[in-house]
């Protein structure tokens, strides 16, 4: 997920997911944080349980706004390019 709000921090993205999912549907949320600038870096990581689900998910949040914070960044919600958890950490 990208264009996040700077202020956003795992659980938030966790509670737009959980709006439009159900808690079951991922596993696996991680934000990195710029040390220096104490903000995230614009980008999270997301799990999914299974391919069916992510590709729902990220067709219905991409080009959306945020639900809980105004912000004139829009949702970029894309399959990452090596698929789950392990092979990603």
């Amino acid at each position: 997920v990208r264009h996040l709000p700077r202020s956003y921090t795992a659980w938030a993205i966790a509670s737009e997911l959980e709006a439009r999912s159900s808690k079951l549907s991922f596993n696996f949320v991680h934000v990195p944080w710029a040390k220096s600038e104490k903000t995230n870096m614009g980008y999270a990581f997301v799990n999914f349980v299974d391919a069916k689900t992510a590709a729902a998910i990220i067709a219905e949040m991409d080009g959306s706004k945020w639900m809980f914070i105004e912000s004139a960044r829009t949702i970029c919600a894309k399959p990452a390019h090596q698929q789950g958890i392990c092979p990603n950490i």
